[in-house]
């Protein structure tokens, strides 16, 4: 009866998905951040050949990230047929471009330990297409659950590369500091990046509100429902005005005179909001009733 009963409501009534969020699901939570933050890294360090940041940057996608997706699967040696039907599905595609980014981006690091005054060009162009690919692959797939409204919009995938290149951007600051390179080559990508991901949340939380009732109450569950807590004080508070207030001061005294500590709590504070918003992206996603 009950079950019967659960079926029943979840085809009145706007209903949470669960599946990529709850128990096992926060593995592929963990995994999307750990994808694009890699891949993002990966992106950046690229565009100044620094072979420690694409080293962590592959590390962290294909260890982390795809380490997280192959737990929550349950049957990993499954997860190889996902690559045979690439022309209809966004899994198949994922699948292909990180399996092409390990390899790439393995040849790559290779070659530039070999020979580092060579540029590699082409093969360079390949690995920053195929780094944006991984960065908005979760994004994509998102944006096609019609039944959610929350993710089915062009801006989430925007969104998702957009935060991937600025955690990417924070965690080669981050190595820089550590290991005494110069810091202001880095520091105008963050300047970017950063008012442009809190732009486009806004303007993406903005337009679910205004294209169905379901999506006004998905993001009614963000900003002032369950969520709400994890939203102003993880991903507005930490996650954004603290790193804006870093970069503010940076951007007026100059990146050397802030203080390290100062720039490595920012860099994991940012991190921190990052992992919080897709929380609540994909936690505050309502299924639309299907009658």
């Amino acid at each position: 009866m009950g079950s019967a009963l659960m079926r029943y409501e979840w085809m009145t009534k706007p209903t949470p998905q669960a599946e990529w969020i709850e128990g096992g699901g926060k593995f592929i939570w963990l995994a999307l951040f750990f994808t694009e933050t890699g891949a993002g890294l990966y992106f950046v360090s690229l565009f100044f050949k620094d072979p420690l940041g694409m080293l962590l940057g592959w590390l962290v996608c294909l260890l982390l990230g795809g380490g997280c997706f192959m737990v929550h699967m349950g049957h990993p040696f499954r997860a190889f047929r996902a690559v045979l039907k690439p022309q209809t599905s966004w899994i198949s595609r994922g699948v292909i471009s990180l399996s092409a980014f390990g390899l790439f981006g393995s040849l790559y690091l290779v070659l530039c330990y070999l020979q580092p005054s060579r540029d590699f060009l082409v093969l360079k162009v390949i690995m920053g297409s195929l780094c944006i690919l991984v960065a908005i692959y979760a994004g994509m797939l998102m944006s096609y659950v019609r039944a959610i409204p929350l993710w089915n919009t062009g801006l989430l995938p925007i969104s998702y590369v957009v935060s991937g290149l600025w955690s990417g951007s924070e965690i080669l600051l981050g190595i820089r500091l550590l290991t005494g390179a110069p810091l202001e080559q880095i520091e105008p990508w963050i300047h970017v990046l950063l008012p442009s991901f809190a732009l486009i949340l806004v303007l993406y939380l903005v337009s679910i509100t205004s294209a169905s009732s379901v999506g006004w109450m998905s993001v009614k569950r963000i900003v002032a429902g369950d969520l709400s807590m994890h939203f102003y004080l993880g991903s507005v508070l930490i996650g954004l005005i603290f790193p804006v207030t870093v970069v503010l001061y940076s951007f007026y005294a100059g990146i050397t005179e802030v203080s390290p500590a100062l720039l490595i709590t920012a860099i994991f504070c940012g991190l921190i909001g990052d992992l919080t918003v897709r929380y609540c992206i994909l936690k505050g996603g309502l299924y639309s009733p299907v009658i």
